[in-house]
């Protein structure tokens, strides 16, 4: 019976993945897919899927850092249910994604799926702060724009903030103080209920903080994450190896976009993130490209003075 339900899953799973390799094909312009990749090196492949695949592994193993290295979690259905949940925020809304991985895993080895939730939601916490540092960085080096440097202050302010937030109300402990003072409001006199529902909810979400008191663990997950995004500053690059002045700036920029929470299905913090980074590529090269233009231009009209002259 167990066999038999193992294959089923394996079917389900296999149905499950032809449905999304149809929907990533369904609006593509073959003929300009293949015109693309006529220009494309694939030995590029050899390089950055191997480096991909290492990143996400490294995010995997680092989910299980965050859970203080919880035994009944291995390092592979990490790595798994984390690709799976990113598969699905890039179809759904709302990061439907992270919420999937936290029920699927919580049936799987009978944890509790608001712990889980809460430590998805420090994960992307820890992953918005890395790619700061990782921003900030490249604004030193290579691109100081105000507009830029207002997103990075924002994305500060948010990352940072939460971070402080869910750090005090993690070590003071006072999410059940909040609820109680709840239950005293006159207009909630008859929801007492469903307010200790809530509040016995929430201390299983804070749960997922329990690494905060464990500092090898946490910080163990922070270079972990530090790593995983450093190595997708590289595959970023390599795949934009057409345009080879894409700096790990954009790469940043993107993956403060990628880090944000989403609302909306049509276009999500993904795509925001490289129609940035490929504005600011495109801006970058017609600047250079007329630069160029008018270099030459002055060139051949003081060439002809010259020979007016003459």
């Amino acid at each position: 019976m167990e066999k038999k339900h193992q294959h089923q899953n394996k079917i389900l799973g296999i149905l499950v993945s032809a449905v999304f390799i149809l929907l990533i094909f369904w609006k593509i312009d073959l003929h300009q897919l293949f015109a693309t990749f006529k220009g494309f090196d694939f030995r590029a492949f050899l390089i950055f899927v191997p480096v991909y695949l290492l990143g996400i592994y490294i995010r995997g193993a680092r989910w299980k850092y965050l859970l203080c290295n919880d035994k009944k979690l291995s390092v592979n259905e990490a790595f798994f249910s984390f690709t799976a949940g990113n598969t699905l925020n890039s179809y759904l809304p709302a990061r439907a994604g992270d919420f999937w991985r936290a029920v699927h895993v919580g049936n799987k080895i009978g944890e509790s799926k608001m712990k889980l939730l809460g430590s998805i939601i420090l994960e992307r916490i820890i992953d918005g702060i890395s790619v700061l540092l990782i921003l900030y960085t490249a604004i030193l080096l290579y691109f100081k724009h105000q507009k830029v440097i207002e997103i990075a202050i924002f994305s500060a302010v948010l990352f940072f903030g939460a971070f402080i937030f869910f750090f005090v109300l993690f070590k003071t402990g006072k999410i059940t103080d909040i609820f109680e003072w709840l239950k005293k409001l006159p207009f909630l006199n008859k929801n007492h209920e469903i307010i200790d529902k809530l509040s016995g909810l929430s201390e299983l979400f804070m749960n997922g903080f329990s690494v905060l008191n464990d500092p090898k663990c946490f910080w163990g997950a922070f270079l972990m994450s530090m790593i995983a995004w450093m190595l997708e500053c590289f595959v970023s690059v390599c795949v934009h190896s057409c345009a080879r002045n894409l700096s790990h700036f954009q790469v940043a920029g993107a993956g403060c976009c990628i880090c944000a929470p989403d609302y909306y299905n049509d276009i999500d913090n993904n795509h925001h993130g490289n129609l940035f980074c490929l504005r600011k590529h495109v801006y970058e090269r017609d600047f250079r490209g007329n630069q160029i233009r008018r270099g030459k231009l002055k060139c051949s009209t003081k060439r002809q003075k010259q020979t007016a002259c003459t």
